[in-house]
């Protein structure tokens, strides 16, 4: 469910759960939705590294259509229709929009095109970003028995 792109495949996946213990969607709830899934996330992600990197290069065995020089139908191999637009860096599986780095499918078109995969990254993805991440000096924490914590 944390990991769910879209609102319906979130629900189908809470309804599992409710299946298993109805007591547990009152508790998620209560916690706030939008502290741990990424459908309901209030803030944006992109500033976060995921594995999906990683899955988006496995970009092969994919079919790729194209519609028009930016919107391309991808068939994943689940044998289902993804919708990419490279302009609006848009895919239907929400995953190209929310991490802002090619999902499989736009990594798919990519190759199929042999068009450069960094250039439809979010500037948080680069080597400049990442040092700057280290810019700022951290201070050091005082031991912890000398910590002054709310009861």
């Amino acid at each position: 469910m944390a990991r769910a792109y879209k609102i319906e495949d979130f629900n189908r996946l809470m309804e599992d759960m409710d299946n298993i213990d109805k007591r547990v969607r009152s508790y998620l709830f209560q916690v706030g939705y939008e502290k741990w899934s990424i459908v309901h996330s209030t803030v944006n992600r992109s500033m976060v590294m995921t594995s999906n990197i990683a899955e988006s290069l496995n970009a092969r065995n994919r079919e790729v259509k194209p519609s028009t020089d930016y919107v391309y139908i991808v068939m994943d191999v689940e044998q289902r229709r993804n919708i990419v637009c490279m302009q609006k860096r848009e895919c239907s599986c929400k995953r190209f929009q929310v991490d802002e780095i090619p999902c499989p499918h736009a990594m798919a078109v990519l190759d199929y095109t042999h068009m450069e995969a960094p250039k439809y990254c979010s500037a948080y993805y680069t080597k400049e970003y990442f040092k700057k991440t280290y810019e700022v000096p951290v201070n050091p924490l005082p031991d912890e028995t000398t910590w002054d914590l709310p009861t």
